[in-house]
Formats: C-alpha cells, structure tokens, sequence
C-alpha cells in the first residue's frame, strides 16, 4: 500500500497527463474492504489532498452537496488548478458521471455565461474521496486508481496540517 500510495502522490504532483494513462484517484477507507455497511472517516483521505495543496492548486468540492445538475460545478477553476478533489462523496456518487472529464477535454461553465475548454493534457487530475464503498461499474476499472487508507493512529488521535 505505501508503494501505491507515493505513486498516486507523484502522479498528482507531476504535470504530466499523458490521455493514455490518465486515471481518477479514488480514495476509501480499508475498513470498507472488511464491512461494506460501515461508513468510516478519519483515516486521512482529504488531509493527505489538503497537504499536496501546499504544493499545487487543489480545487475542492463538496461531494455531500452535489445535485443531479452539474452545470456550474466547475465554476471558480482555472487553469491554475492541478487537481480537483471531490471530497467526502455519498454512497450513490456516480464516478462514471466524472469518465469524460477523466479521459478528454474538459468543459468549464463558470457563473456569468463564459465557458472554457481545457485540453485533456492541461486540465486537473481528479481524486474523489469517500467514507462509503464507490459505486463502479466492472468496464470503469481502467480509469481509476483505489487507495484505501488505515486508521494507523486510532481514534484518540487527530492529525492536523500545522503550518
């Protein structure tokens, strides 16, 4: 897992978005791989995307807020983001919506009527955080990368960014 881990986080740093490996990050929980009806957290999926955003731009979204109307949700992006976190999504989150966006260019309708197109080499990378199992379809393995995360320190322990 740790090996995985470093990959994922330099993925995420690096620039580089060849189309033909590119690949959503989907972070969980391991105890959803034990229990699937338990809904986890603490274990440091959104900590370890807040601490790379002292590196690169990290454009956040609330995943417990999104609507089946998805016009805006990029509203606010720019060109400067170098990655998008979808934080905290439901248990119903559909990351097949996201596949177009993963894979080719990506459209961003900002509030006001202007609307931009980033190429898919330029645009963001996407990581998509959850304390419930994602909901993937068997042909969407190819385009995502699953991390789950441990509670290594217990429930007595809160980690904080310091800076």
């Amino acid at each position: 897992r740790y090996n995985a881990l470093m990959s994922i986080i330099g993925y995420l740093l690096s620039e580089n978005k060849p189309q033909s490996l590119t690949k959503a990050i989907l972070l969980t929980d391991i105890k959803l791989l034990e229990n699937k009806d338990d809904a986890n957290g603490g274990t440091g999926k959104s900590l370890l995307i807040s601490a790379l955003g002292f590196l690169v731009q990290v454009f956040k979204i609330n995943g417990k807020t999104l609507k089946n109307n998805l016009n805006f949700i990029y509203s606010g992006l720019t060109r400067e983001h170098n990655i998008i976190l979808f934080d905290d999504v439901t248990n119903n989150f559909k990351v097949d919506t996201f596949y177009t966006d993963i894979t080719s260019d990506m459209t961003v309708n900002h509030k006001g009527s202007i609307i931009e197109t980033f190429k898919a080499s330029e645009s963001p990378k996407l990581v998509f955080t959850s304390n419930t199992p994602f909901n993937l379809k068997s042909s969407s393995v190819g385009y995502n990368t699953i991390i789950s995360s441990n509670n290594a320190f217990g429930n007595s322990i809160t980690l904080k960014i310091v800076v």
